[in-house]
């Protein structure tokens, strides 16, 4: 859907200007009816409305998903919307998400959410995942699992509705706790900037927060005001998570003993800290472009000399902007990121485990970050004329005409002595104390020693396949052949090996 370019100052006028009185249809019952002299409605409404207008310079006619638990906050965001709808035409979706975590309440949210949305007229879709599973499978945290399974419904109802907008119903108090969390966990600065007001979800698609600029106790008064209904989360009570223990536990302690404004001091820190998060992380993104080397879909490698020229503090950001930027994930923990600054002085092969899909290793004058890569030994007995295939490498072996050689520079395709070579060889892994005759060589060496030799990553090493005899390596694929089966003056037949990625 094309979309309309925003009129930002007729939008700003209309945010200025008074609501105007809602009809009442008997479609829409009480849902629409506000008392303009209710004054803390209007002056509610109005932050919101700021928001959408001033932050997001929200189009007519725009398509806005909602996210929707059922909650008192989740309710009070789409009544808010509901309203707004009205005076700025756009078209909103309810999207809700069935966690299936507690048997019939969780079924019960699903249908007071799917009522509430038939009751004001606006679309809703649904969507569901085994958590459980989904978790084990993972090795995560049911939170962690819960967020990943919902943003992906979230993201699939942004695509087939063309909507720009995924709206959640994140407040200030979220905010503060999201921080407290980030501060206990360890996290950098930019965790402790805490949950921003919009970011990209996908492409062509924002995730925003349009309630952060109010606080937990402002929604449950509009909620009472309005007479609006919600479903309690019964979880939200038991302390089973930091966030249930902070919520419940540390900040009602510390708003009692130490001050009453502390939602407001940390929401006004985090403020601060993504300010600071924003500059540095400019400042980073031109420093990550001349430290990173070797870049791949799955994986990249930093310079150690050029990073050990930065500022202590300044290794830490380059390496959290490159890791989360590179594999779209959460900020991670100072202590992740010191473990892989530690690589930095220890021995060559060093491995620490970022997280269950990456992985660091110190090779030599680099340290590199991949996705965990988990190649098993194999060895598969071959003939001497055919085509096989290991993984998504193809080996092509073929006897050709002596006259017929094109020697090239071409390391993925050589040629054997066919009459120096057994009917049976074999495609295999490498193994402990393998040795071969590099051509060119008079003497042996490992397979290891020449690897290093030939500044071949630790990561790359575990994907070299080997063309064998039953006790002679005929071939590094890709690298080099053993000079006991080159072509000489006296060879009559000949065989070509070719690797085909």
């Amino acid at each position: 859907m094309k979309k309309n370019k925003p009129d930002i100052s007729s939008m700003k006028k209309q945010a200025g200007a008074k609501p105007k009185k809602s009809p009442v249809t008997k479609a829409s019952g009480e849902f629409f009816i506000f008392f303009k002299s209710d004054e803390y409605i209007l002056k509610f409404i109005k932050k919101i409305e700021s928001f959408l207008v001033n932050e997001l310079c929200l189009n007519s006619e725009e398509t806005i998903v909602l996210a929707v638990s059922g909650g008192v906050d989740s309710i009070v965001m789409a009544d808010v919307f509901a309203y707004l709808k009205r005076k700025y035409n756009f078209k909103l979706i309810i999207a809700h998400f069935n966690h299936k975590l507690r048997a019939v309440s969780s079924d019960e949210d699903e249908e007071f959410v799917k009522i509430f949305s038939a009751k004001n007229k606006i679309p809703f879709e649904t969507g569901s995942g085994n958590v459980k599973k989904f978790a084990e499978k993972n090795s995560m945290s049911t939170e962690q699992a819960a967020r990943e399974l919902r943003y992906k419904f979230y993201e699939r109802i942004s695509k087939i509705s063309d909507a720009r907008l995924v709206a959640t119903a994140h407040t200030a108090d979220d905010l503060a706790e999201t921080f407290l969390i980030n501060l206990l966990r360890g996290s950098g600065l930019t965790g402790l900037s805490g949950i921003p007001a919009k970011r990209q979800l996908i492409k062509n698609v924002l995730m925003v927060r349009p309630l952060l600029c109010v606080t937990k106790t402002e929604i449950i008064e509009y909620a009472n005001r309005r007479g609006l209904k919600w479903h309690e989360d019964e979880t939200n009570n038991l302390s089973l998570y930091l966030r249930n223990k902070i919520r419940n536990d540390l900040m009602p302690k510390i708003i009692t003993e130490f001050s009453p404004s502390m939602v407001e001091i940390l929401n006004r820190t985090a403020r601060l800290m993504q300010g600071a998060d924003r500059f540095i992380s400019e400042q980073i993104k031109n420093i990550i472009n001349e430290i990173t080397t070797d870049k791949t879909s799955d994986r990249f490698s930093i310079k150690i000399p050029v990073l050990q020229t930065l500022d202590e503090f300044v290794q830490g950001e380059v390496l959290q902007l490159a890791i989360t930027s590179k594999y779209h994930i959460q900020p991670l923990p100072l202590q992740t990121i010191d473990r892989i600054m530690n690589l930095i002085k220890s021995p060559v092969g060093s491995t620490i485990e970022i997280n269950k899909n990456l992985v660091a290793l110190r090779d030599r004058e680099i340290i590199i970050i991949s996705s965990r890569i988990s190649i098993p030994s194999f060895k598969i007995s071959i003939k001497k004329s055919g085509e096989f295939r290991v993984g998504n490498v193809k080996i092509v072996l073929k006897e050709v005409q002596k006259n017929d050689l094109k020697f090239n520079a071409n390391p993925n395709v050589e040629y054997f002595d066919a009459d120096l070579i057994p009917n049976i060889l074999y495609l295999r892994s490498r193994e402990e104390g393998d040795i071969f005759n590099p051509l060119g060589m008079s003497g042996s060496m490992s397979v290891s020693d020449f690897l290093t030799n030939n500044k071949i990553s630790l990561l790359d090493k575990q994907k070299i396949i080997l063309l064998t005899t039953k006790s002679e390596i005929l071939w590094i694929c890709g690298m080099r052949i053993n000079d006991k089966f080159k072509i000489t003056d006296d060879t009559t037949k000949v065989i070509k090996a070719e690797m085909l990625r």
